[in-house]
């Protein structure tokens, strides 16, 4: 399963040589858990900010098995996950999108 997350340039290649950390970073809502946000739509390249970069990762998991971490909204045309990092670390491999 493929999937992206937005950070900063810095952010990136920290993630790249170390792997993700947890954040409880409230996001968009009020939900307090940690981990690492991702979404199953990536950034076009033309659509970043000079200070920005989309980390994609492919995870040895199914959809169905992710289902738990799953944030839903129905007002995005999109899904997205909140996973702890642990998790994502032991399961992927990782490359920078943008």
């Amino acid at each position: 399963m493929k999937l992206y997350h937005r950070t900063t340039l810095a952010n990136a290649d920290l993630i790249l040589r170390e792997g993700f950390r947890n954040e409880k970073e409230r996001y968009t809502s009020d939900f307090d858990d940690g981990g690492v946000w991702f979404s199953d739509v990536p950034k076009e390249a033309c659509e970043c900010d000079p200070d920005e970069a989309v980390v994609s990762v492919d995870l040895d998991f199914s959809s169905k098995s992710l289902s738990t971490f799953e944030w839903s909204d129905d007002e995005t045309a999109y899904r997205e996950w909140l996973i702890p990092a642990a998790l994502v670390n032991s399961k992927m491999t990782r490359s920078r999108v943008c």
